[in-house]
């Protein structure tokens, strides 16, 4: 197991974590990979990334946006979570998750946000149960390296699988496909700034609509995500058939559309998703490294705060 927090310029501190899962795979989370690679490392990265994307969308077609977008690579790169999942034995790249960092704020303050962007798992390797650690454990670490304070989070999907998972395992979720959620303002100022500056992390067009009363994007699949476009019968259904009978109700498959979900990760979301969602066979693991991760962010501060050769421009607590 590896942990590593990296310095790069001043005062900015970014976060790099790599362990081996319960069923053997290197785990390896960057945060702002941008600053923690070399060019080498993040040239062989995309070409990783575009060859298992090709192999895990509908007839090996390419996408367009975000991080498979090479004039905004380095953009995206500077401005996410990266987690990337190896085979032990080859290191071939066999699973991913991007997650965008968004500049968005609220009641006028700058709030840490981040997207659940799109996750790939090679074919071969689905039956491995990798689902827990790009679905939430990436959340949970940057949650406990925060200190426990609340993560907003967001997610853009037609995949009844997905905005499902969403609705259980976040909380103050809108829309909520199990239960009947209210549209705070809060979560109206949020989807605001997602839709007029963001949309471009998600592959959705200028051309698409958005309904704000029902956290809906029309034609969503024309900013250059139009190769994930599925029909109802493609997509994967959700356990629960109410969360089916939702998304079928609610969002036009043949237009293609997509819910923007918004939600919060806190101190209830974790215990939600240590219970439902870490397999019992790796679950003193993922626990182990999720207290190893909240110990540093405690204990690190005030090691550099009594350490007499540290400036004191890297210990403001505000930027």
């Amino acid at each position: 197991m590896k942990i590593s927090s990296i310095i790069r310029g001043i005062g900015k501190t970014y976060f790099e974590f790599k362990f081996e899962s319960g069923s053997g795979e290197t785990v390896h989370i960057l945060e702002k990979p941008e600053y923690l690679l070399d060019e080498i490392d993040k040239k062989s990265l995309r070409e990783e990334i575009y060859a298992l994307s090709l192999k895990c969308t509908p007839n090996n077609q390419a996408l367009d946006y975000g991080i498979f977008n090479d004039p905004n690579h380095n953009n995206i790169l500077n401005q996410c979570i990266l987690t990337l999942i190896r085979d032990n034995n080859s290191n071939k790249l066999i699973a991913f998750n991007c997650l965008p960092l968004l500049d968005l704020t609220l009641k006028n303050k700058p709030i840490y946000f981040v997207h659940l962007g799109l996750v790939m798992i090679d074919p071969d390797y689905r039956s491995k149960g990798l689902l827990y650690i790009l679905y939430g454990l990436t959340v949970v670490i940057m949650f406990c390296r925060k200190r426990l304070a609340p993560i907003w989070v967001s997610n853009v999907t037609q995949v009844p699988a997905v905005v499902g998972s969403f609705s259980e395992g976040f909380n103050n979720v809108f829309p909520n496909a199990l239960k009947n959620s209210r549209r705070s303002f809060d979560h109206l100022s949020l989807v605001r700034q997602i839709m007029l500056n963001h949309t471009h992390v998600f592959g959705v067009g200028n051309d698409a609509e958005f309904d704000e009363k029902t956290f809906i994007i029309k034609n969503a699949y024309t900013g250059g995500s139009d190769n994930l476009l599925k029909t109802w019968n493609q997509v994967t259904k959700y356990r629960n058939d109410s969360v089916n009978d939702f998304c079928q109700k609610h969002l036009n498959y043949d237009r293609g559309d997509d819910f923007i979900q918004i939600g919060k990760f806190d101190f209830f979301a974790l215990q939600k998703y240590i219970i439902r969602m870490i397999p019992a066979k790796s679950l003193i693991l993922i626990l182990n490294n999720i207290f190893i991760v909240f110990l540093q962010s405690i204990l690190l501060p005030v090691y550099h705060w009594f350490k007499a050769d540290t400036s004191t421009i890297y210990l403001k607590s505000r930027a």
